[in-house]
């Protein structure tokens, strides 16, 4: 094992822009600044809390205004997933090295996914459906590749699981993507999976990648000795 023990899909982007990251947050500990009230991750997560609740209801109530640009999607959405098939919302999966089913915080841990919901997942046919903010063009091979690691998931969990539909529900432009999964790209998934993530938890060099919009972003770089600062541009 490398210095890098366990991952995730944002895990995995973070490696590809700059492995530097995780020198910081697991070798140094650098301490990430608060996210200001403002920022567009606490947004996201405001409105994937409300989606969740809005889901998790016993009864369909009116869909939250900061959610109303799709609601009459979300509305369908509640009817699928209280129609009997089955749905969870939040649900942490992790799983081991092997690919075996494991605890969350578990000493084994190699790979963690958490699903914003799932429906039918245990039974043949099943969605997922993940909440996104912000950008949507130029994102969407990324999040066809984070569903990608999702079925492999969602197919462990459950071997008769046959297909799976991924949805990427983009709640600032009122659009949804979707790609079906079927069991024989199973393998192959799985396989492509595993090899990303032995390559994150077998590296053993933590190489900075400066770049200009990535150090913007990073929020360990007021602390990071190549980070591309404003001043230096």
């Amino acid at each position: 094992m490398g210095i890098i023990k366990s991952w995730s899909f944002s895990a995995k982007q973070n490696f590809d822009a700059c492995p530097y990251k995780f020198y910081h947050k697991l070798v140094l500990k650098t301490p990430r600044p608060p996210e200001p009230e403002d920022s567009p991750l606490k947004r996201g997560k405001t409105l994937h809390k409300l989606a969740e609740d809005f889901i998790k209801s016993p009864d369909l109530q009116s869909v939250p205004k900061e959610l109303s640009n799709m609601e009459k999607e979300f509305e369908s959405l509640y009817i699928d997933a209280h129609s009997g098939a089955g749905y969870k919302v939040e649900e942490p999966w992790a799983f081991t090295s092997e690919w075996e089913p494991t605890d969350w915080y578990s000493n084994d841990v190699w790979v963690r996914m958490a699903l914003d919901l799932q429906i039918g997942t245990e039974s043949t046919k099943g969605r997922i459906i993940d909440y996104k903010t912000g950008k949507k063009d130029g994102n969407e091979l990324k999040h066809m590749i984070q569903g990608e690691l999702y079925v492999v998931g969602a197919m462990l969990k459950n071997p008769n699981l046959q297909e799976v539909k991924t949805e990427f529900w983009y709640l600032d432009h009122n659009k949804i993507t979707t790609k079906l999964w079927n069991r024989k790209q199973f393998e192959k998934l799985k396989s492509r999976w595993n090899a990303i993530g032995i390559a994150i938890t077998t590296t053993e060099e933590l190489n900075p990648k400066p770049a200009k919009y990535k150090c913007r972003y990073c929020e360990y770089s007021s602390a990071c000795e190549f980070a591309i600062k404003k001043e230096d541009l």
